[in-house]
């Protein structure tokens, strides 16, 4: 699932917007062809079950719920109202950023440590710049196993080798958990700590690692894990 909450809570909107402009037109006898217990009920149904399930955390109470309503013996009208509900509370989390786990918020605060120890380093000497760079594409790479593990993407070698982490980029980016520009940021930055971590030339200019350090810090932001 993407995490882009902004994104996220900006598709919930369209939907809601829609169910309501629909249901208030069908309690009009605006649209005297649809029918809550007709194509309109379905449809409506269908539109906010698939969206609580495709941005609700995997085996949440909000698909679970979302499932029970469906499948329980009540009104048409209610169950609509019901889905409304638990789509808006979903939105309301997202806003909020309840959603983050706490084993997501630890790897954050943890990342974050390491991270400003990089931005350290790089302003105490930017001669440090190779130090900083291998510390920043180590949380990187880090991160990047983590949120294929949220994701059931595999993080080994069917011989139990672990997969690089170019090969985990372009799975993640494949899997559509992130777009294409930040998959190329990531292969860029990890460019880096590859050449600084092997004794390569660095031509890279402090700034460049500061920017470095900025963005992955962003990434980790957009896409916890």
């Amino acid at each position: 699932m993407a995490t882009d909450h902004k994104k996220i809570i900006e598709k919930i909107d369209v939907v809601k917007e829609r169910s309501h402009e629909l249901m208030e037109a069908i309690e009009k006898g605006a649209e005297p062809s649809l029918s809550l217990y007709g194509s309109a009920y379905s449809y409506l149904a269908t539109l906010l079950q698939e969206t609580i399930i495709r941005f609700a955390p995997n085996d949440s109470k909000y698909s679970k719920n979302a499932d029970y309503i469906i499948n329980t013996d009540a009104r048409e009208a209610w169950k609509l109202e019901s889905l409304l509900g638990i789509l808006e509370a979903l939105r309301f989390a997202y806003s909020e950023d309840l959603l983050t786990s706490i084993s997501e918020q630890i790897h954050k605060e943890l990342f974050s440590d390491f991270l400003e120890m990089a931005e350290h380093l790089l302003k105490e000497n930017p001669d440090y710049k190779v130090a900083s760079a291998v510390l920043a594409g180590g949380v990187l790479e880090e991160h990047l196993r983590k949120l294929c593990q949220k994701n059931d993407i595999p993080i080994d070698k069917s011989n139990g080798d672990p997969r690089s982490t170019n090969d985990l980029n372009q799975s993640l980016y494949g899997a559509n958990i992130y777009t294409k520009t930040e998959m190329k940021g990531i292969t860029t930055w990890y460019g880096y700590r590859t050449d600084a971590a092997h004794g390569k030339p660095f031509d890279h200019q402090p700034e460049e690692v500061g920017l470095m350090i900025q963005g992955i810090r962003l990434f980790i932001k957009q896409y916890p894990a």
